[in-house]
């Protein structure tokens, strides 16, 4: 953030500030940072302490990075999931229009027909016997 008044005092009406969206960086470049921040001699307080802010500093980027990787390949695989998915279902509905074609093309047209002829029979022996069955009373028994 960048404030456009030169004292630390807080905000005042009128005051703006200016929020820049952070950079990008390579992983690898970040781990070359580190590296080189590593490398570098020691020899008094100063260079510790800047050893410490720049290791520091090196070692949150890469967690920011390393965290960015995860969300990738998070998304990735919600996708690659989709895909599977659409896939199986598409592998189920062509099995099941092959069993219903294989039905349709494969039938047995003799047995087919001694079928619908059986089921005829029953069904209008079962249309007799309600006929006959409905017409009876309790009367019609103490005769």
């Amino acid at each position: 953030t960048a404030c456009n008044r030169s004292d630390q005092s807080p905000m005042a009406a009128g005051d703006s500030f200016a929020v820049d969206p952070a950079g990008t960086a390579s992983v690898f470049a970040l781990v070359d940072e580190l590296a080189t921040a590593l490398e570098t001699p020691r020899g008094d307080a100063a260079a510790y302490a800047q050893l410490n802010q720049s290791t520091g500093a090196a070692l949150q980027n890469l967690d920011q990075a390393l965290g960015r990787v995860l969300e990738l390949r998070t998304d990735v695989g919600a996708r690659l999931s989709t895909i599977d998915n659409a896939g199986n279902a598409g592998a189920d509905q062509k099995v099941q229009l092959q069993s219903t074609l294989s039905g349709v093309e494969d039938l047995d047209y003799a047995e087919a027909i001694s079928r619908l002829t059986m089921q005829q029979t029953a069904l209008q022996a079962a249309q007799q016997t309600y006929v006959q069955v409905s017409h009876l009373s309790l009367f019609d028994f103490l005769r």
